[in-house]
This record gives C-alpha cells, structure tokens and sequence, in this order.
C-alpha cells in the first residue's frame, strides 16, 4: 500500500473532535475526524521495544467506509512497524534520531484514505 506524504505536519493535523477540510490526500478521500485523541509524539530508546500503540481505536470512519480498513505507517524508526490489520504500533527502533512527521493512515479496501493522523518521534 502506497501512503499519501502530507506537505507538511500543521497542515494536515486533526485535532480531537475536527473534521478534516475536504478530507486527507489528493482529492478522492472521505471526510474524516478523530474519536479520542491524537496519537502523541512518542519517545523510545534505540534497542529496546516500544509499548506497542493501538492507533485503531483513535479514528472514527464515517460513511460510506467499505470495510475492512488497512492500516500504513511511513516515518517512524527502523525497526518499528505497523499491524496492517489492527493498526497495532510495535517494534524495536534500530538506532537513535528524531523521525519528524510519522504518518499513521487508514485506507478502506477502495483504497481510499479514511483517516490519518502526524505524530514525531524521538529515539534516545
């Protein structure tokens, strides 16, 4: 699954409770908001597991979402990765640095972007 790069992180944050302006991508998505809040910038320590992150349950799919929905992380740390179908953050980072804009996506089997949301990492 190939996932959309945003232009920048401010310009494409949802905050808890917003709609999205038209959406997120390049033209065809559906509206979409946040249930709870947004995925936090997280921090981690290079070599040692992250406490996995349920992205899932932060998203709210509004109709007409054909299900079931895949999930997509770019950005984060080598080492860390994403369950496709749970959208279960978990992993290993490989080395220390800072991963600005970590980019979480959930796409319906359209392929359509449903949802999404920026978050930062910081590797120690």
């Amino acid at each position: 699954m190939k996932l959309w790069q945003p232009r920048s992180a401010a310009s494409r944050l949802v905050r808890p409770g917003e709609y999205s302006a038209g959406g997120v991508g390049p033209g065809r998505q559906l509206p979409a908001r946040f249930v709870g809040p947004a995925i936090p910038d997280q921090s981690a320590t290079a070599l040692a597991p992250i406490t996995p992150i349920e992205t899932a349950a932060r998203f709210y799919f509004p109709p007409p979402v054909v299900g079931p929905i895949q999930y997509g992380l770019s950005g984060a740390p080598a080492g860390v990765a994403i369950d496709l179908n749970t959208g279960r953050i978990s992993g290993t980072p490989a080395a220390a640095g800072s991963f600005p804009g970590s980019y979480v996506q959930a796409v319906d089997n359209r392929g359509r972007v449903v949802n999404s949301n920026l978050f930062n990492w910081t590797v120690v």
